[in-house]
C-alpha cells in the first residue's frame, strides 16, 4: 500500500513539476509589465576623461526619451554601453571615438522571477536585438589589397574596404538594409544614419578594383616565391639535423619537401597568373563608362579564385566599397558622432520580435540625426 501511495506521489511530482515548467504563452507574457535593468561596468578603453563625460551624455540623450515612450512587457531590458578609443575605421579615417549601447532582452519565466532574471544576465539567452553603433559601422573594413612581401613588414591601414551584400535604400532619415549589409543574414536590418543623407563610404569603380587587384595578385606571386625560399631553407636545415641521424630518411624528407614546395608554388602562382588574365581581359575589353560602375563581385568565391565581376543579380553578389574620407571631419571632438549605425537582430519568437518593434519605434530617428555633426 505504501509503494503504491509512494508511486502516486511520484506521479502528482512529475506532473506538478512539469506543469510549473510549461514556458508562457504570449498572451500570459504581455501581461507581465517588464524593467529597464542597469548594465554592467561599462568598458571605456583609454577614452579621454573629458570625451568620456560628453559621451555619456549623449548615450543618455538617446536612452532616456527611449525609456519613456516603450515599456517592456514580458521581458527585462538591460541597457549596456561601451566606449572604446579608435574606430574599427582604416587609421587615416578621422571618424571619432567608437561607443555603443547595447539592449539586451531576457524573457521572462512564468511565473516572473526577479532574482532568477538577475542571475541569467550575461548567458547565451540573452540577446542583444537592437544595438546602436556611434561612429562604427556594424560591419568591418577588413578587406585589403596589402599583401607583405617582408617578414617585418606592417600592414599600412590605407586600402581597406569591406562587402556589403546589397545598396542600401535612403529613407529620408537614414540609410537602409534590409539584409544587414555585410553580414550575410537575411533576418537582420541595419540602418545608417549620417550628415545631410551623404554616405561616409565611395563604391569602389571596377577599374579602380581591377587594377588594383591586378597589382595585388603580382604582390601574391612574389610572396609564394619568398614563402618557397623560405621553405626550402628551412627544409635544409632540417635535413642536415636528420643526415646526421640517418642518411636514408634524411634523403626522403628533402625529396618530399622539394615535391610538396614546389608543388604549392606552382599552384599559387597558376592560380594567381590566371585572375592576372582575368582583370587584363576586363580592362582590354571594357569601355570607359563600363570601368566606372560599382565593382561588383562573388563574395563566396572571393579573392583566390577571381572569374571577374558578377551581375547584381548574382546569389552572391557583393558591393566593394572604401571609406570616404571627404565625408569626415577631423576638426570636430572625437566624442561628435559623425554617424550613427542602428542594428536589429531578429529573432523568431513572438515576444521578442514584438518587443523589438515597439522599441523601434521609440527610437527618434529625426533626433539622432541631428546629433550628428555637433
Amino acid at each position: 500500500m505504501q509503494t503504491r501511495a509512494t508511486f502516486f506521489y511520484i506521479i502528482w511530482l512529475t506532473v506538478g513539476i512539469r506543469a510549473v515548467a510549461q514556458p508562457c504563452v504570449l498572451e500570459d507574457l504581455l501581461k507581465q509589465p517588464g524593467n529597464w535593468l542597469a548594465g554592467r561596468p561599462n568598458p571605456t578603453n583609454y577614452v579621454a576623461p573629458a570625451d568620456l563625460a560628453r559621451q555619456k551624455t549623449i548615450i543618455n540623450n538617446i536612452v532616456l526619451p527611449v525609456q519613456k515612450k516603450y515599456a517592456p512587457r514580458g521581458i527585462d531590458v538591460e541597457i549596456n554601453s561601451a566606449f572604446i578609443e579608435r574606430t574599427r575605421l582604416p587609421e587615416q579615417i578621422k571618424s571619432g571615438n567608437y561607443y555603443t549601447i547595447d539592449f539586451t532582452f531576457v524573457k521572462h519565466d512564468c511565473p516572473y522571477d526577479r532574482k532568477k532574471i538577475m542571475t541569467k544576465l550575461g548567458e547565451a539567452w540573452g540577446i542583444y536585438p537592437v544595438r546602436i553603433h556611434i561612429n562604427d559601422f556594424a560591419f568591418v573594413f577588413g578587406q585589403s589589397f596589402f599583401v607583405a612581401t617582408a617578414s617585418n613588414q606592417e600592414h599600412p591601414g590605407t586600402d581597406a574596404f569591406a562587402l556589403v551584400n546589397e545598396l542600401p535604400v535612403n529613407e529620408g532619415n537614414a540609410w537602409y538594409w534590409k539584409n544587414g549589409g555585410g553580414r550575410n543574414n537575411a533576418n537582420d536590418h541595419l540602418w545608417l544614419i549620417t550628415i545631410d543623407g551623404k554616405l561616409p563610404f565611395d563604391y569602389i569603380p571596377k577599374k579602380e578594383f581591377a587594377e588594383r587587384y591586378k597589382e595585388y595578385c603580382k604582390k601574391k606571386i612574389k610572396a609564394a616565391e619568398i614563402d618557397y625560399s623560405n621553405n626550402m631553407k628551412t627544409a635544409e636545415a632540417t635535413f642536415q639535423q636528420i643526415k646526421t641521424i640517418n642518411a636514408t630518411e634524411a634523403n626522403k624528407f628533402k625529396e618530399q619537401s622539394e615535391v610538396q614546395y614546389k608543388k604549392q608554388l606552382e599552384i599559387e602562382k597558376s592560380q594567381y597568373a590566371k585572375n592576372i588574365s582575368v582583370i587584363d581581359e576586363i580592362l582590354q575589353n571594357s569601355d570607359a563608362k563600363t570601368l566606372q560602375e560599382p565593382a561588383v563581385v562573388d563574395r563566396v568565391k572571393g579573392y583566390y579564385d577571381f572569374l571577374g565581376f558578377v551581375d547584381v543579380n548574382h546569389d552572391y553578389a557583393s558591393w566593394a566599397i572604401k571609406p570616404n574620407p571627404a565625408y569626415f571631419n577631423s576638426k570636430l571632438p572625437k566624442s561628435s558622432p559623425q554617424f550613427i549605425v542602428l542594428y536589429c537582430d531578429v529573432r523568431d519568437e513572438p515576444v521578442f520580435r514584438m518587443a523589438r518593434e515597439e522599441l523601434l519605434k521609440a527610437i527618434d530617428f529625426a533626433a539622432l540625426k541631428g546629433m550628428l555633426g555637433k
